[in-house]
């Protein structure tokens, strides 16, 4: 990797959390000139056409439930096992979580159905969802929570926003950064383990939220481009 560092013109970092963690690793990249250019939204690939009410009726979730949403390939250090024992503890009614994914691993998936022990108010969608019928499960949803144990950056972060969905994080890697980007309407962090406290608070927030009246903004890929582009002719430029 040392020698690695030494080939390159230049570094591009999704955040500045990212770039200063590759520069405490590899000093010498930070002698290189660099650009933060943020991940882009995803709202050209994943529309929501679908209506919260209808999403619901396919899912066969109550029109009246307070839904938090798990999405994405489910992976040991994603902390769905958390999750199902956090929200177990809750005793509120009316509050179903859906886990949408593909469990590639047998015995976290052996987990992860021990942790739900039969409760119907946890949905497990072990399988792989195409693009067709992503948005059924953020429309249907009021939250999506993302308890990662490690994180940098989320692609699945990302899609929740791009999709108009609040979102619960750790406050690890860069969801702080992405937080400000967005602001604390859309992104709420959490330390530690995350506990059912924690989970209710965030419904109370995502479901009351008056200031959640416009869409959270994402970078453009047309901005992506263009600062890329003008990136590289610097690094030309200066030979």
């Amino acid at each position: 990797m040392s020698w690695f560092v030494t080939c390159l013109d230049g570094v591009i970092s999704l955040t500045k959390v990212g770039l200063q963690l590759v520069g405490d690793r590899y000093p010498g990249i930070q002698k290189k000139p660099s650009r933060v250019i943020c991940h882009g939204h995803y709202r050209d690939i994943y529309s929501q056409s679908i209506s919260r009410e209808a999403a619901r009726k396919i899912l066969g979730i109550d029109a009246n439930s307070a839904v938090i949403l798990f999405f994405g390939q489910i992976r040991p250090y994603k902390g769905v096992v958390g999750l199902v024992e956090a929200f177990r503890e809750i005793q509120m009614p009316g509050v179903e979580l859906v886990i949408a994914g593909r469990i590639k691993n047998a015995e976290l998936a052996k987990e992860i159905e021990s942790a739900s022990a039969e409760d119907p108010r946890v949905r497990v969608y072990d399988q792989f969802v195409p693009e067709t019928k992503v948005s059924q499960f953020f429309s249907a949803a009021d939250l999506v929570v993302l308890p990662y144990t490690e994180i940098l950056n989320s692609g699945s972060a990302i899609l929740a926003l791009s999709l108009d969905r609040p979102v619960l994080v750790p406050d690890l890697g860069s969801m702080r950064e992405l937080r400000s980007l967005v602001g604390d309407q859309w992104i709420r962090t959490f330390n530690g383990k995350l506990t059912a406290g924690e989970l209710l608070d965030a419904i109370s927030w995502a479901t009351s939220n008056a200031e959640r009246n416009q869409k959270p903004v994402l970078t453009e890929w047309k901005d992506i481009a263009r600062e890329t582009k003008e990136f590289f002719e610097m690094i030309l430029a200066n030979g």
